[in-house]
């Protein structure tokens, strides 16, 4: 589950509680549901026109992948982020995910920031340290900008959610020991076959996690590596740099005839593989066992295939024993990424509590300098001959008088901004030099 961070400015205002996240992730949904809310790339302009319409949002990013589909808002507080993130769902996706309502969760200020955070630097991932989100993160900011749906708040808040991520990768090995849904996979092959050396493998897709899962494949000993993609130069591309043969997409099955293993991984909507591509594929190999392996998000494969005899599927969610093992043996690293994360959060958390509170200090220094003025003028109408020595004296008593004055008041509106009483100062400061005229509601 995901962990809230330690409180530093409990009556963070303003800018910071305008931080919102919604939507779900594999911590509280499995994949049959995260599949049905994912916005693949050729939605992404739907998506974002649905939330700038949203009456109190402002800015907003969408990230979606085989993990997790969020939104990253900037709202005002009355915004009701979950039941627009259902609307959404509805309207984008076609789906009532009303049923599932529990499952959407809306984070704001100090917790929102601390998810962002902890989700760019990949502690929030099903696979601790992997790499692959901090791109992700990038890319649907990009996408963001791209839909002219970025402003000053987001662009603070999610660019400091990228130096989060860089301090975690630079000062922890978190990230060592390569730990992404590819490796998993491999990993899982590994224990079932104990070895890949002299095994044929599938790619299905040429993505990036292909791309990783090939990586990992080659490190393991795949003997060969066959591609297939519906575009079919990305599919030649991918083997041209890590070995291996290209296929058209449509010879997929005669490929899986002569397979060990099949990894999918595409953006597909429906499955490439249905149960009657897969029997044939089976009477083929005259039923010799088969691993498939869907680590996509809508799922690739049909599930009922588990069902064939000698025929062993594996989804995203099955990888979850694999991660945790991989979990195990990156406590330490991920205690040392959390404390440096905490202090990311804190930081961040006390310069937008200050933000919020410079305009009020500006005014109210310009309020007691200007009182100063004013007096000063009245003495010298009724002093016309101090000499300018004698003035320049008198202006340097009263600035010090302000400063010794204003310290102390600033020192306490600090002091009540973090014991969540700042509008009771504020009032009194209108009562005593009538600033502000408006206190904060």
């Amino acid at each position: 589950m995901r962990t809230h961070p330690r409180e530093v400015h409990t009556a963070a205002r303003g800018r910071l509680q305008s931080c919102r996240v919604c939507g779900i992730s594999f911590h509280e949904s499995a994949v049959e549901l995260r599949e049905r809310v994912a916005v693949p790339s050729e939605l992404l302009t739907q998506a974002y026109s649905f939330w700038l319409s949203r009456p109190g949002i402002r800015e907003c990013m969408v990230l979606s992948t085989c993990n997790r589909t969020e939104v990253y808002l900037s709202a005002e507080e009355w915004v009701d982020a979950r039941e627009m993130f259902l609307g959404f769902a509805r309207s984008v996706r076609g789906w009532d995910l009303e049923p599932a309502a529990g499952q959407v969760y809306d984070l704001r200020g100090v917790e929102a920031v601390g998810h962002s955070f902890r989700v760019a630097s990949s502690m929030d991932s099903l696979v601790m340290g992997e790499s692959q989100i901090f791109g992700q993160f990038k890319s649907a900011f990009r996408t963001a900008e791209n839909h002219e749906a970025v402003g000053k708040d987001l662009h603070r808040w999610i660019s400091r959610a990228f130096m989060a991520a860089k301090s975690v990768r630079a000062q922890t090995g978190i990230g060592e020991a390569t730990v992404n849904v590819s490796y998993a996979a491999v990993q899982l092959a590994r224990k079932v076959f104990e070895s890949l050396s002299g095994k044929l493998v599938v790619l299905l897709g040429a993505g990036k996690m292909s791309e990783l899962a090939a990586v990992h494949l080659k490190e393991a000993g795949a003997s060969a590596i066959v591609v297939a993609n519906r575009t079919w130069s990305k599919a030649w591309d991918l083997t041209r740099r890590f070995g291996g043969v290209s296929v058209e997409f449509s010879k997929r099955l005669d490929a899986m005839s002569e397979s060990d293993l099949v990894i999918c991984s595409t953006e597909a909507r429906d499955f490439i593989l249905d149960l009657d591509d897969v029997r044939r594929v089976m009477a083929a190999r005259r039923h010799r066992p088969l691993l498939i392996l869907d680590i996509s998000v809508p799922r690739n494969v049909d599930p009922r295939v588990a069902e064939l005899e000698c025929v062993y599927l594996f989804d995203i969610d099955d990888l979850k024993q694999v991660v945790e093992a991989n979990r195990a043996e990156r406590r330490a690293e991920a205690g040392r990424a959390e404390s440096i994360l905490q202090r990311q959060i804190e930081d961040y958390v006390r310069e937008e509590s200050h933000a919020d509170l410079a305009p009020t200090i500006a005014a109210l220094r310009n309020q007691v300098h200007n009182i100063c003025r004013v007096e000063l003028d009245r003495f010298r109408r009724k002093k016309p001959d101090l000499t300018p020595q004698e003035i320049e004296q008198l202006e340097l008593m009263l600035h010090r008088l302000a400063q010794k004055i204003l310290h102390p008041v600033i020192a306490e509106l600090k002091t009540a901004e973090s014991r969540n009483s700042l509008r009771s100062v504020q009032l009194m400061l209108q009562r005593v030099i009538g600033y502000p005229r408006d206190p904060a509601p």
